[in-house]
């Protein structure tokens, strides 16, 4: 018992001697936890969003990105302002087929307006734009409904056609009033707001699948992308102090040391338990580091409690850890142990969500996610956003899985390397 503990003392007074164990070890975990507190310019859109309104905008401000593919997203430059206005977005509006953003204006210049849309669309991800000149009343009465609204084409999408039909429609019901009014306005629009109040009332649902019991509102989205940056950084934090953890298992190697503490009685799963220790004890003062940078500077409510977070951070960081060392040991060299790490984060950071979410992936794409544990850290902290059951239990399976087959891994390199 005495040896196992000498080992241990020096191994760590090894790894707290390495100024670059201590950056990975302090500065990095620390760094990462700066990320929770970025508000995201653009927001991702989730299912709260109701198409069949026309939702008001500024048109200095980005608009949330929206990873439905399948309704064009139109901003409208409205320098009309009218009922009548109103009543044409909202003609397009309840077709479902379009996400209306309408921006009230005061340009009354097409050549100020056509510059607006296309600085406005290069900024943000808008399928056309739109522009309602002042008048929009005069011009629809008097004939001249070619210059009520202009449609602007900033896209090659086959949907503008459609938009170009459904705007079009919009405009002669309402030539169509006017004739049957005899150009009375009084009688033009209360006939229109007639139409308008026997449009049948919609009811916004999200229908979900048998494995979700709710959505992710937009503040708890951008949330959940700041943790997988938070992921991505702090998973190099983890993996290279594995990497230090392992390169003292090389050197022993390389300088005979372990055959000379093999000689002295100690077995090989004693020495085998000192560097698991060592990983849970570095993997420990990183997530605690963690929680006082919470604590500290993080400024937003993540939408979790930060003990669930911590909780899920340690079985992530226990699992980069080991599979450094392991990785290290198998090898016996830091060069390539540093390469195969590094080539790990990169998959797991592109395959697990943290840039980018997966719900528009192949079905191949999903699979390969379940194997990354990047992967499930999201997706239990979205189990607990959502009050879902069941989160750390599973992520603690998921845990135990994957520390068994790194483990069992190692073993079986080990063997091999050895005949």
């Amino acid at each position: 018992m005495n040896g196992f503990l000498t080992m241990l003392q020096l191994n760590m007074r090894l790894l707290l001697r390495n100024k670059g164990f201590l950056c990975f070890l302090i500065i990095l975990p620390l760094f990462s936890v700066l990320m929770l507190n970025i508000q995201l310019g653009t927001e991702m859109e989730t299912g709260n969003f109701d198409p069949h309104y026309v939702q008001e905008s500024d048109i200095g401000k980005r608009l949330p990105m929206s990873m439905d593919h399948y309704q064009l997203s139109i901003m409208v430059i409205d320098t009309d302002q009218s009922w009548l206005a109103d009543f044409i977005l909202q003609q397009l509006a309840d077709t479902g087929t379009y996400r209306i953003y309408r921006s009230r204006s005061d340009i009354v210049s097409m050549e100020d307006a056509a510059a607006e849309a296309t600085a406005y669309v290069n900024r943000n991800t808008v399928g056309a734009a739109m522009y309602i000149p002042p008048g929009l009343e005069e011009n629809i009465r008097g004939s001249k409904s070619a210059d009520a609204v202009y449609l602007f084409k900033t896209s090659e999408d086959g949907r503008l056609a459609l938009l170009q039909e459904s705007l079009q429609t919009a405009i002669n019901s309402l030539t169509a009033l006017d004739a049957a009014t005899a150009g009375k306005p009084e009688a033009f629009r209360e006939l229109a707001e007639d139409m308008t109040a026997m449009r049948p009332e919609k009811e916004f649902r999200t229908f979900l699948s048998d494995s979700e019991s709710n959505v992710l509102t937009d503040e708890q989205a951008n949330n959940k992308s700041n943790i997988g940056y938070t992921l991505a950084i702090v998973s190099i934090a983890f993996l290279f102090t594995g990497i230090f953890i392992g390169s003292i298992a090389v050197e022993e190697r390389q300088n005979l040391v372990f055959t000379r503490i093999l000689l002295t009685g100690t077995r090989i799963a004693g020495y085998v338990g000192i560097k698991l220790i060592l990983s849970v004890m570095a993997t420990l003062l990183q997530v605690v580091i963690m929680g006082i940078g919470i604590l500290l500077f993080v400024k937003v409510d993540l939408g979790l409690p930060i003990w669930h977070f911590m909780y899920f951070i340690f079985g992530f960081g226990l699992i980069l850890n080991l599979f450094s060392v392991v990785i290290s040991a198998v090898l016996n060299n830091l060069l390539s142990a540093s390469y195969s790490c590094f080539f790990l984060f990169t998959v797991s950071s592109l395959l697990s969500g943290l840039y980018f979410p997966l719900e528009s992936v192949g079905e191949l794409w999903k699979r390969a996610a379940l194997l990354m544990p990047a992967h499930w850290v999201v997706r239990c902290c979205e189990m607990v956003m959502l009050e879902q059951s069941g989160a750390s239990s599973t992520f603690l399976l998921i845990v135990l899985g994957f520390v068994v087959i790194i483990l069992s891994g190692g073993y079986l390199g080990l063997k091999v390397r050895q005949t």
